[in-house]
């Protein structure tokens, strides 16, 4: 079904806060998840720990706050590290968000046409937004941080996924108005719901 974009809205991660021993639950004994919905976006530029785990791997998914092991095995998991909540970015009014997967070059000889298998997976956005007297962005660039940016069609349909600012430009003519509009390469955990 169509949507119109003016429900559309564009989020950027706030100042990180502190969370200690923050419990999870599991349903299967492999994914452990962040019981404190408001606390599962982790700050990918501070530590985590990771009690309970014993010696058993595992991979962390900043985006989800979920700890996932390779076996299942029941264990008391607490999280300590800083988490973040996205707030919407002032004055949005228009978003791109472009996933592309690089189609590497499997043909063998005697192949008339060309085979492909999917490789690596990687994803850009751009956005604009009427100029809003903040360093949010240049910030961001300049210091070369991963920050949480989440694009949404609805109320809750969206795409979240960590970016890199690529580029800030401030942009405007005699007869306008003035424009900020951000590039920004995606990375770690591209995810959509």
């Amino acid at each position: 079904m169509a949507q119109p974009g003016f429900n559309c809205s564009i989020k950027v991660q706030s100042s990180a806060v502190t969370m200690t021993a923050e419990a999870t639950t599991t349903s299967d004994n492999i994914t452990y998840q962040i019981s404190d919905s408001s606390k599962r976006i982790i700050d990918l530029n501070t530590p985590v720990s990771i009690s309970g785990a014993g010696t058993d791997p595992y991979v962390i998914n900043y985006l989800t706050g979920e700890v996932v092991f390779k076996t299942a095995d029941t264990r008391t998991i607490a999280v300590t590290g800083k988490y973040v909540s996205p707030i919407e970015v002032v004055s949005a009014k228009e978003y791109n968000v472009t996933f592309t997967g690089e189609a590497l070059d499997q043909t063998e000889f005697g192949t008339r046409f060309k085979e492909f298998v999917q490789g690596l997976i990687s994803g850009t956005a751009s956005l604009s937004r009427y100029f809003v007297a903040d360093d949010t962005f240049i910030d961001m660039l300049l210091n070369s941080e991963y920050k949480i940016f989440e694009f949404y069609v609805n109320d809750t349909e969206k795409v979240s996924a960590f970016a890199l600012i690529t580029n800030d430009a401030i942009t405007t003519n005699t007869g306008g108005l003035v424009e900020e509009s951000i590039n920004l390469q995606l990375t770690t955990s591209l995810g959509a719901d």
